[in-house]
């Protein structure tokens, strides 16, 4: 690693402990400091172990520029980091050096807990939920935001009867990559569901029903009535006669909001 970076990220290290004119300087950038090395280990153990200065460059980028961040809070904002949030979550970033979208999560969770105006939305769960994301993931959790919107499942039914069966559910296409490769974003909206980030209900349906237009017109679609033929001839004893879309809606939760407000 060029002796000028080293120098530079000791350099930011130092000047935010000794920061005289913020009293809480000294015990952040400390913590920083002290949790980095601690868990990561010194530079030449990291070295030895790692055989790749270009890793270790990208670690010590991210520290220097966690702690250039820490250094910008505003004081009267400014607070202790809670170490069962910071440890953790430093920690964490060790795998994700590659990865900016799910890097930059761990990182702004780590600015968040030492934030009082962000105290009340971090809590520990969330190293281990950017943990379980995909930058996909990541992207659709911080599109939605505050609104709700709709999703459907693809089924197969009979009018007779009323009976179906589901072949197709959490079709989300609010994002273009629903339009690339819907089976990678089904399996996301999945995965926000499953973390409690996100809530999806079958039974309420949004008011405007023409959002779910473009469903129709979806080759997922187009593939499901394919499939209604090829049901129909393998099991003439319990046939469908259509392909129906069950509307539903979607919606972040109260943890979801949370999550969006200290880690996106």
């Amino acid at each position: 690693m060029p002796k000028q970076d080293t120098q530079f990220v000791e350099k930011a290290v130092t000047d935010l402990m000794t920061e005289a004119a913020r009293p809480l300087s000294l015990s952040v950038g400390q913590s920083i400091s002290d949790v980095y090395y601690g868990l990561i280990g010194s530079r030449t153990q990291t070295y030895a172990s790692n055989r790749m200065a270009a890793e270790m460059m990208k670690r010590e980028d991210f520290i220097k520029n966690l702690v250039i961040k820490a250094e910008n809070i505003d004081e009267v904002d400014l607070k202790e980091p809670e170490m069962h949030i910071i440890g953790p979550a430093i920690e964490a970033t060790t795998f994700y050096m590659e990865n900016e979208t799910l890097k930059k999560m761990f990182e702004k969770l780590i600015l968040s807990s030492m934030q009082i105006s962000k105290a009340e939305f971090v809590h520990p769960a969330f190293v281990e939920i950017i943990k379980q994301l995909s930058p996909i993931d990541a992207n659709i959790i911080a599109m939605i935001g505050i609104k709700s919107f709709p999703v459907v499942e693809y089924r197969l039914a009979n009018s007779t009867n009323n009976n179906y069966l589901t072949r197709e559910t959490n079709v989300f296409l609010d994002t273009e990559i629903a339009y690339e490769n819907s089976n990678l974003v089904q399996s996301s909206i999945t995965n926000l569901e499953r973390l409690g980030l996100i809530s999806i209900d079958y039974v309420a349906k949004l008011l405007n029903e023409e959002l779910y237009n473009k469903f129709l017109e979806h080759d997922l679609y187009f593939e499901v009535e394919k499939q209604l033929q090829q049901w129909n001839k393998s099991n003439p004893e319990v046939g469908f006669d259509k392909v129906v879309i069950q509307k539903g809606s979607l919606e972040i939760t109260p943890l979801g909001r949370s999550f969006t407000n200290s880690c996106i």
